[in-house]
């Protein structure tokens, strides 16, 4: 199926590493510019290296602390001309539950993840605008949809970054722009083996046994490959997704469905 993306330019945020890298190694092979922003330097500089080999020129990229009320209007500047696609992908919400998260934890988390996606999009709408065209996707995650008390910190921001990308993508579409979302479950990226090592450091402080160590009752028998997710964002940003916005889709094998609630 040609997707018909051959020489747009789509810009990543949190693109060094996991989705982010995958996403953009999808758009690559589709014949996508892409220009990708991170705030591990070390990382986003391999990252760059890897994606330039890949599409066979360079690739650009920007060092950025999302956390910073100013990183989204920077890297707009720098890159956010001739941009068609966005996809926001950076900032990890870490686990915790209302009475262990203090103030400033919770602002910075959601500084780097809930208002950049915000940033972003507010920041490239009006150049999509000008442009007549133009493709947000928000990679968010099942969490705003499986609420947990231990995850409160992370299931309220991507809730609330569903409901805007529902809200804006609902009426984007009269400026021939579509905004959509994807909520990924468990997917095999570096994120989920550190949550893993935390779980069992944690197992391991308790005296917790192995045979009594809960494990993720995966669907499939495995966890999700990042480029399964990689490539229905590709698919979404494509010309044939053309009458998809205002929608999150879920991408997580049927695990939301898997637990019994009687």
């Amino acid at each position: 199926m040609d997707l018909g993306l051959q020489g747009r330019r789509a810009l990543i945020t949190g693109g060094s590493r996991g989705l982010g890298l995958a996403t953009a190694k999808s758009f690559i092979a589709e014949g996508v510019e892409v220009v990708i922003a991170a705030q591990d330097a070390g990382r986003l500089a391999a990252a760059t290296a890897e994606l330039s080999a890949l599409a066979g020129m360079p690739v650009a990229s920007m060092q950025l602390d999302f956390s910073e009320a100013d990183a989204a209007d920077r890297l707009i500047a720098a890159h956010g001309e001739g941009i068609d696609i966005l996809v926001n992908c950076a900032g990890g919400i870490p686990r915790g539950e209302l009475h262990t998260i203090d103030d400033a934890k919770w602002r910075n988390t959601w500084d780097a993840k809930v208002f950049n996606y915000i940033r972003m999009m507010r920041g490239m709408y009006p150049l999509m605008k000008a442009r007549g065209a133009g493709v947000m996707l928000n990679v968010m995650g099942l969490g705003g949809e499986m609420l947990q008390a231990t995850y409160v910190i992370g299931g309220a921001g991507n809730a609330a970054l569903m409901a805007a990308t529902k809200a804006i993508g609902g009426r984007s579409a009269d400026d021939n722009i579509r905004v959509l979302g994807v909520n990924p479950g468990p997917i095999g990226t570096d994120r989920m083996l550190d949550l893993q090592r935390q779980r069992d450091a944690r197992y391991d402080a308790e005296g917790v046994p192995p045979e009594q160590r809960k494990r993720e009752d995966l669907p499939f028998g495995r966890a999700g490959k990042p480029e399964e997710v990689a490539d229905v964002l590709v698919f979404l940003a494509s010309d044939r997704a053309g009458y998809i916005s205002g929608t999150v889709l879920t991408i997580d094998g049927g695990m939301k469905y898997r637990h019994c609630v009687i």
